[in-house]
């Protein structure tokens, strides 16, 4: 059986103390620590590639613990922007992660057309997606899967 597993987590910069079948002592990497305790080395170039940080929204003064403007820029890997019939924008937005949103904005008259403002509301929709995708990514990481929620043979699996 498969698992997915998300967990907020403290990192800090560090070099391995010994070597692995995968990892070289002195390679530099970060020293990750669960809320259980656990600690464990994560070389650094696939911690950049699998940990996702936290970046405090400064306009909210009671969490460290939210989705901020600056996750959701860095989570969008790229845009490529199109003109459909002379009238519509489709924007596909590709995210860090490798899954795509796509959104289209139309006008009513093909003299009005500007692919900078469909392209401009297509991006605040995706924007709108995904500081959505991001809280539900983040408050699973926060607080983790409710098991009386689940089917009944996962709640069964022992802890």
């Amino acid at each position: 059986m498969k698992y997915i597993h998300i967990e907020i987590v403290e990192a800090e910069p560090t070099k391995a103390s010994h070597s692995t079948e995968k990892i070289t002592e002195g390679e530099k990497g970060m020293l990750v620590t669960c809320k259980s305790g656990y600690k464990y080395f994560v070389p650094k170039k696939v911690f950049d590639r699998r940990y996702l940080p936290i970046i405090p929204n400064p306009k909210l003064t009671k969490s460290d613990v939210s989705v901020s403007q600056d996750m959701v820029d860095r989570f969008i890997s790229d845009v490529d922007p199109t003109t459909l019939r002379g009238k519509t924008t489709l924007v596909r937005c590709r995210l860090v992660n490798g899954f795509e949103i796509n959104e289209t904005s139309t006008c009513v008259d093909k003299s009005n057309y500007d692919q900078s403002v469909g392209c401009s509301v297509c991006m605040e929709r995706i924007g709108n997606k995904i500081w959505e995708y991001l809280g539900f990514l983040l408050a699973t990481a926060a607080h983790g899967f409710e098991r009386s929620m689940m089917s009944p043979e996962v709640s069964e699996i022992e802890e």
